[in-house]
């Protein structure tokens, strides 16, 4: 018998006043500020309105640890919750807050807390000494492995996913899927999520794009069914009308 572990994915975002997306720019993630006059203060809301979307990571490890039958969660506040580990995606423009949650955690708990993403991958160092242990790379192998007797320690380099197919679909359930929004394209009362069909990107634009240090450059694509049936998968279980691709250069096959 394997004792299941309570696991909180952790999105916190500090910065009311700022329109915030985790997952764009590479996953480094964005912020808009348009001032704190009136009419900013409505561009902000209708920003804030038409443009949500997912840290698909989060999907993704949703979906792995629902299927090892721990279960999961996902915070977006600065709530303390009642959990063995807190794994907490890294952004370039939050790092700060999320450094100030997880001394929160070790202070008031004695839960386990990782960190993971493409800003812990490229900068550890400012992150492990608030860490019990950081996930460099793609994280989804390492937490197939997570375990009530075994979890990692220190700074973990996970390897590639070489053959995509292998990972499950996203968990979407633990979301609040009715709030994503791409209002660019879709009605705002149209359900919406995002997809991957590859990972990785082969270019040598290196100095500024986390793409290749954090996917490789080695491109990976899943096949042409299973991206089909995750399509069905989302319209019979979500109801989603409208798809994002996600991919860093969808456009390369």
């Amino acid at each position: 018998y394997i004792k299941r572990l309570r696991i909180t994915l952790v999105d916190i975002q500090s910065k009311n006043n700022l329109v915030i997306n985790k997952d764009l720019s590479g996953g480094f993630g964005t912020s808009s500020n348009y001032g704190n006059n009136f009419f900013s203060k409505i561009l902000i809301r209708a920003k804030k309105n038409s443009v949500k979307i997912p840290i698909m990571m989060f999907g993704y490890l949703a979906k792995i640890f629902q299927e090892n039958c721990h279960e999961v969660e996902l915070l977006t506040t600065n709530k303390i919750a009642n959990s063995d580990l807190y794994i907490i995606y890294s952004s370039l423009i939050e790092h700060n807050s999320e450094i100030k949650f997880a001394k929160r955690i070790k202070k008031e708990t004695n839960a386990k807390v990782c960190f993971v993403g493409p800003f812990a991958t490229f900068k550890p160092d400012i992150f492990l000494k608030y860490a019990d242990f950081i996930i460099a790379g793609e994280p989804e192998q390492v937490c197939m492995k997570i375990t009530n007797d075994w979890l990692p320690q220190g700074l973990v380099f996970a390897k590639k996913i070489e053959d995509l197919d292998t990972l499950p679909y996203p968990n979407w359930n633990p979301f609040d899927i009715n709030s994503f929004c791409y209002s660019h394209y879709l009605n705002s009362d149209n359900v919406f999520t995002t997809m991957l069909t590859s990972r990785g990107c082969p270019y040598s634009c290196s100095y500024y794009c986390p793409y290749p240090g954090f996917q490789g450059k080695k491109y990976r694509t899943r096949s042409v069914s299973n991206v089909l049936d995750e399509i069905e998968y989302l319209v019979t279980d979500y109801n989603v009308e409208g798809i994002l691709f996600r991919d860093p250069i969808y456009s390369l096959d």
